[in-house]
């Protein structure tokens, strides 16, 4: 992991908590949550608050939530709404926090001056029952509140002010000018300080992937696509197996089951697409490298690919076709790759089932959030697009990381970091692939 450190594929962006100020505004904000406080004198936190050593102190990597059903979060500063979401309970805990930011950026540069911000996810259930329930979330209320409670300070001092300025003998009040004096000493003028939070709904929840249940993606609305709503199980059950028999009002199917690619193939959500293909040709020319490196990594786990000069790769190349080290899919996708660039026509249905299978997309049509999540569904049933992986679902790759030969992890971050640029749009961004 430390090349990925070094290349900032890893925590990059965390922000430091090292001051006993802060320290004690998030240990006071976990109080707030009714958690314990940390015993650290030094922490990193991501955009929602959560820090990966105090998960490690606390061992629990969901320590922000009581259960998954009710996460929070904890805005300290501005600096977080840039930062990413390093451990989501939901596929869509980033979207939350843009939600928040771009509605209350104000009160939260005013809050965040005096107290933390604690923002509890309320989806109006206690505890998921079955993963069935979560076919039943329609929205959720985003609740905020502050140490102090600051916002109810500010109306207490403009009450104060209003009865002292409203009323010619207030002077002579010497309680009421006691307490506007210690209001003020306390929390200074707050006349012009924004700290109104209200309640804030967030409904983009028609199509995520939860932590709940061992890894659940939940597919509720593509109306034109799919007749029923969509639950698949990333750990195997066996009601999956038998729902599909019955008059459910839904689909389940179990990550691992290949009836799923073929059902969702059959429906029209995922397929290869011609017109994306053309779009898409350094896509095609990565999956070739990745071949080529794991064919190489195979037999030699501890050559820095890397480092070969263009001759050597190419002999390399040369040398496995000839020993059959790289087989009928690099030739298929070679040719593939040859056709597209010379914008001659191509026929899918010739293409092996290996390579078919490295080029299913989610239809181009659907909306982006839900392109995402079929996009964390593909790669989850075939990981072979290392660049991709660590785009759409991070955790995974840091785990497929670490059981890769040396000579692939090398050339498979550095190629991530020369390409890959952390920002919030859809489409993967590349920088120029020479």
């Amino acid at each position: 992991m430390e090349l990925l450190k070094e290349l900032k594929l890893i925590n990059h962006g965390l922000i430091e908590i090292n001051s006993s100020l802060l320290i004690k505004r998030y240990n006071d904000a976990l109080s707030l949550i009714g958690l314990a406080p940390t015993q650290l004198k030094t922490f990193f936190i991501d955009g929602w608050g959560w820090s990966p050593e105090i998960a490690k102190e606390k061992d629990d990597k969901f320590y922000l939530s009581h259960g998954l059903e009710n996460p929070y979060a904890i805005i300290l500063t501005p600096e977080q709404k840039n930062v990413s979401v390093y451990m989501p309970t939901h596929s869509f805990d980033k979207q939350i926090l843009k939600k928040i930011f771009l509605e209350f950026e104000p009160q939260i540069h005013d809050l965040t001056m005096k107290t933390a911000i604690v923002v509890e996810c309320d989806q109006e259930i206690s505890r998921y029952v079955n993963a069935e329930d979560l076919l039943g979330i329609e929205y959720f209320m985003l609740n905020f509140k502050t140490v102090g409670d600051l916002s109810s300070k500010k109306k207490e001092q403009q009450q104060l002010e209003s009865e002292f300025y409203k009323n010619p003998m207030a002077w002579s009040n010497h309680d009421l000018r006691e307490q506007l004096v210690e209001s003020y000493a306390i929390y200074g003028v707050l006349a012009k300080k924004k700290y109104y939070l209200p309640s804030l709904p967030f409904s983009n929840v028609q199509c995520f992937y939860t932590k709940a249940f061992g890894g659940t993606f939940v597919i509720n609305s593509i109306s034109k696509y799919l007749p029923q709503p969509l639950l698949i199980h990333e750990k195997k059950t066996k009601k999956a197996e038998k729902i599909r028999g019955q008059a459910a009002g839904h689909m389940e199917f179990n990550l691992q089951d290949p009836k799923l690619i073929t059902y969702l193939k059959k429906r029209n959500v995922i397929g290869v697409y011609e017109e994306k293909l053309r779009e898409e040709i350094d896509d095609i020319n990565r999956l070739l490298h990745c071949e080529v490196v794991n064919a190489i990594s195979d037999k030699e786990p501890e050559l820095l690919i890397r480092e070969l000069s263009t001759p050597q790769l190419d002999g390399y190349i040369h040398n496995y076709l000839e020993k059959k080290r790289l087989g009928k899919v690099f030739s298929n996708l070679e040719c593939l790759c040859s056709d597209l660039k010379k914008n001659r026509s191509i026929d899918i249905t010739e293409l092996l089932p290996e390579t078919r299978n490295h080029l299913l997309r989610p239809n181009p049509m659907l909306d982006d959030e839900t392109r995402r999540v079929i996009w964390r569904i593909l790669l989850k049933v075939n990981s072979f697009d290392v660049f991709r992986l660590y785009v759409y679902d991070k955790e995974e790759f840091f785990k497929e990381y670490l059981s890769w030969p040396l000579g692939k992890r090398h050339w498979v971050a550095h190629y991530i970091a020369e390409r890959y640029q952390d920002n919030d749009e859809f489409e993967i961004n590349t920088k120029n692939d020479t």
